[in-house]
């Protein structure tokens, strides 16, 4: 018990993020190095550049699958198909797709690792691979489970982006509680809402592109307590940022895409990154899936090697 205790701190600390420092960010395409050492997995950085041959936009076109959820794509919603902008998550994780998901024990919910190849386009820098170790270390899994929308959320729906229509009915699965599994001690254990409460709903749609609303909120059973004391009901001291829907599930860019890149040129300027190359996505099945490309492998580092005391760990994304 007093171990599995210890790891949750340590997993409270994740939560909380604690920042590292960066290096520079490689140019290469699939590799398992960064900065002269080895990771423990093999990722592709991706290109923005016109003409490149791992260029964001090409590879989506080229690998449609990624974009629809797999053989189990009945498990992921139309709504949720193509790929997102994290748009104002200040994290380490820029965008997010569903390339392999997997039904939960519960209904038609669906789960995903979150260290599965191709899920997340991660900012090529230090504190990004570093918490990707401890991804691994930890078998992070998130689990999303469809509900009817809440009142607050209807309200919110009504009243912020003017979604008076719909039922938002559990079967409409436009409102998800996000619950973080993993594993400790050899025991599977999921993250309590109480302590770290993360949801998600569908906005609407704006242009041609979708728009999801993603909120945060830790330690929320305290915060319900004094609500519930002040007899106040709003919905307070959530963190909030949006997926925003940039390609189509084809691949096709949206209208949204232009303030994708304009979003992520601000992020590599503040961060000295080069722009052209400042994203990566893990491989399918290891070095196989990095496309055959030339594969360059770094040497062992206790940095990246999950040791006690060994690492410095990047900010938890919670998707």
């Amino acid at each position: 018990m007093r171990k599995i205790v210890g790891q949750l701190l340590l997993m409270g600390t994740l939560v909380f993020g604690l920042y590292s420092c960066k290096t520079d960010d490689a140019k290469v395409a699939a590799t398992d190095d960064f900065g002269g050492k080895k990771v423990g997995y093999w990722y592709e950085v991706m290109s923005f550049r016109d003409g490149d041959q791992f260029n964001f936009v090409d590879y989506h076109k080229s690998n449609k699958e990624l974009l629809m959820g797999n053989s189990a794509g009945e498990l992921l919603p139309e709504t949720l198909k193509g790929v997102w902008f994290m748009d104002g998550n200040p994290l380490s994780d820029k965008t997010i797709e569903f390339p392999r998901v997997y039904k939960s024990q519960v209904g038609a919910n669906f789960m995903f690792k979150v260290g599965d190849q191709g899920v997340y386009g991660w900012t090529n820098l230090e504190k990004s691979h570093n918490f990707n170790r401890m991804i691994d270390k930890f078998s992070l899994e998130y689990e999303l489970e469809f509900l009817a929308c809440p009142e607050d959320v209807k309200k919110e729906r009504e009243t912020m982006w003017h979604q008076a229509n719909g039922s938002c009915t559990k079967a409409d699965r436009e409102y998800a509680i996000i619950t973080p599994y993993v594993t400790i001690a050899g025991q599977r254990v999921g993250i309590p809402r109480g302590l770290a409460f993360f949801d998600i709903y569908l906005r609407g749609r704006e242009q041609d592109f979708l728009v999801w609303e993603r909120r945060s909120k830790l330690f929320k059973v305290i915060d319900d307590v004094v609500a519930a004391v002040k007899r106040d009901t709003e919905q307070k001291k959530w963190h909030r940022y949006k997926f925003t829907q940039i390609l189509d599930k084809e691949g096709n860019t949206l209208q949204s895409y232009p303030h994708f890149i304009d979003s992520l040129k601000i992020f590599a300027k503040e961060n000295s990154m080069d722009f052209d190359h400042m994203l990566y996505f893990r491989c399918f099945e290891g070095k196989s899936g990095c496309d055959g490309q030339s594969l360059q492998q770094g040497v062992d580092d206790p940095k990246f090697s999950g040791k006690d005391g060994a690492m410095n760990f990047g900010a938890m994304p919670f998707m």
